[in-house]
């Protein structure tokens, strides 16, 4: 029985499957129906096997009927282990004897025809059901077999009448007979044929859910996603656990462009049922096209307790953990991924990013340089490794130029540049980014100035150059390379927005400075940086209002960045909202990076508290 339903299965996935797929199974299949007895090869230990059980047979007929019965006994046994272990060549044999001794006996006919479907030997399994489902009045078991084996080999009028016969015998495979008939009236375009026999079997049997799903799946044929829903709805609502027409009904309303309410019907399955699993692979899908990672979360954890074999899934929830910064338990799903699979680049490399995150450095170098040459994640976990030995630098450079984390870090992007030709403009990069960041724009400029001739070095590179020729207060150079960034591609957003806003802190030319940090605005609207460039050219124009409004948006946009928090805090200073400018000072002092910065508004906030001693301390409270 065990071996019937799993054949049941496969038919029904074979009845499902689209018509194009269908036409080549069944010229693959209609071929091997033509396959005779004669014909299937056999290796030389199978037929010495073969030759062994014959002469077993032989013997024990001879010896009488008790022989036969312990024979046949020992042979149904080995022939089961051998199904069992999915060698069914084998079983085959073992079957075949058995049948020498026993030739009458329906289950065994029926366990052979199986075993023959399972290695493609469609033709002979046919002959054995035919002549069991004749002998044996249209037992329902065997002739929900045989109609699969005919649908299987593009019999369908052959498949047709045997399900019918199984629904006007009434017995309990009625129903599947039923699903089988109107599938293969779906694959063939009868749809008004499919329709009848649901109308038909539902009449017939209490589970109108089903029926009533079939039907909602010929609507969608016919293209009417409308009755389609409500018929899923209908089949949900008689049986609120059968989760096809909950999956059917979620995926209606994703083709609708109506994820929310996919996500609201899945859910609400869930809560009656919530470890259908299909149910939640659908929700977990469904979340992610709402980019909600978040509510995603306990799905994917319950997916995971349900299958913990899943190492993909795990993957996944770890992803999603590292999303939400919940750290901990994301590297507690990568050390689990790790101890089953200890060299996985991949989950490596999460391990370093995880450990980089929660400022394990040590720990996060160690697993990034466990990574090997020859992976896609090498390169990219050297400049991991580049950009902690960075941060760490950065640290003591600010203090000490020569101190030894200072030369490490040095030394090591160094060293690797030299030793991997495709990482030596990455690697130069972080070296003038670390020069840029202790404020020594001359050695940056040296830094990024050496990588010219680098292939890949563009754009990006020599804006970035240029920014720190500003900084060097080389202005004339600085405005040389953008001007040539703008000759070559007059839309570049940043090449704009620096133009326009290196003439705003210079109070040159204010109207053309708006109109380049204007198209810049048009050409990036959701670049925090240069809505920044515009809420300040209102600020420096006196529209405070149009400033502060502006400098919001790219505060939304960019919650990290110094810049935009030291001026945001200034407007709400000029608008005396002592609260918020306090608030915006403490958001800049979060974001600083170097000493110079932490020290310049450790000043603004001590004048900002100077001023609130002045005014009272009941218009700037000390926190907020």
């Amino acid at each position: 029985m065990k071996n019937i339903a799993l054949f049941l299965l496969l038919v029904l996935a074979s009845c499902s499957t689209p018509q194009k797929s269908m036409q080549k199974q069944k010229k693959s299949a209609s071929t091997k129906a033509e396959v005779s007895k004669s014909s299937v090869k056999k290796t030389q230990s199978e037929l010495d096997l073969v030759a062994a059980l014959d002469m077993r047979v032989a013997e024990a007929k001879k010896e009488g009927k008790e022989k036969v019965k312990l024979l046949s006994g020992e042979l149904f046994l080995k022939a089961s282990d051998a199904s069992f272990r999915s060698d069914y060549k084998t079983s085959i044999l073992y079957f075949n004897a058995l049948l020498k001794l026993t030739p009458n006996e329906p289950y065994l006919k029926k366990r052979f025809a199986i075993e023959l479907i399972k290695v493609g030997r469609y033709g002979e399994a046919k002959e054995e059901l035919e002549k069991l489902y004749k002998s044996h009045g249209n037992y329902s078991n065997i002739g929900l077999i045989l109609g699969g084996i005919y649908s299987s080999i593009g019999e369908a009028k052959k498949s047709e009448k045997v399900y019918k016969e199984i629904i006007s015998d009434g017995g309990e495979k009625m129903v599947e007979a039923c699903i089988f008939l109107v599938k293969s009236y779906q694959i063939s375009k009868k749809l008004r044929e499919a329709k009848v026999t649901l109308k038909r079997c539902g009449n017939k049997t209490d589970r109108k859910d089903l029926f009533l799903y079939y039907e909602g799946k010929i609507a969608l044929q016919e293209g009417h996603s409308k009755k389609a829903k409500k018929l899923f709805k209908r089949s949900l609502k008689l049986n609120p656990r059968y989760y096809p027409a909950v999956i059917e009904l979620g995926k209606v309303l994703e083709t609708d462009k109506k994820s929310k309410e996919a996500y609201l019907a899945y859910k609400k399955y869930l809560e009656r049922d919530p470890a259908a699993y299909p149910v939640l692979r659908k929700i977990v899908n469904v979340l992610l096209k709402l980019n909600n990672k978040k509510e995603a979360i306990p799905y994917v954890e319950t997916l995971t307790r349900i299958d913990p074999t899943d190492l993909n899934l795990k993957l996944r929830l770890g992803l999603f953990y590292i999303d939400v910064k919940r750290y901990d338990e994301s590297k507690s799903i990568f050390r689990e991924l790790l101890q089953e699979v200890p060299s996985s680049a991949k989950v490596l490399f999460y391990l370093g990013v995880l450990h980089k995150k929660t400022k394990d450095y040590d720990k996060a170098i160690s697993y990034f340089e466990k990574i090997k040459k020859n992976n896609i994640y090498f390169k990219e976990s050297i400049v991991q490794i580049s950009n902690i030995l960075m941060e760490k630098a950065v640290h003591f450079g600010q203090k000490d130029i020569d101190h030894e984390i200072v030369k490490k870090f040095i030394l090591y992007t160094r060293d690797k540049s030299k030793e991997f030709q495709f990482l030596k403009l990455e690697l130069g990069s972080i070296i003038a980014s670390f020069y840029e960041t202790i404020r020594d724009y001359k050695k940056a400029i040296e830094a990024l100035s050496s990588l010219k001739s680098e292939e890949g070095f563009g754009e990006n590179h020599e804006y970035y150059l240029a920014s720190l020729y500003e900084k060097n207060k080389n202005y004339k150079k600085a405005r040389e390379i953008i001007e040539m960034i703008l000759d070559k591609n007059p839309e570049n957003p940043h090449a704009l927005n620096f133009l326009g806003y290196s003439m705003l802190e210079k109070n040159e030319n204010l109207p053309q400075a708006f109109i380049y940090i204007k198209k810049a605005v048009r050409l990036r609207p959701n670049d925090g940086y240069i809505r920044d460039s515009l809420g300040w050219f209102y600020y420096k124009t006196g529209k405070i209002n149009k400033a502060l409004k502006e400098i919001k948006k790219a505060w939304d946009l960019v919650k990290s960045d110094f810049v935009i928090a030291k001026h945001l805090a200034t407007i709400y200073l000029k608008k005396r909202n002592y609260a918020l400018a306090l608030k915006f000072y403490r958001e800049a002092m979060k974001a600083s990076k170097t000493d110079e910065e932490r020290r310049e508004v450790a000043g603004l906030i001590k004048n900002l508290q100077d001023r609130r001693n002045v005014v009272g301390p009941k218009r700037i409270p000390a926190s907020n």
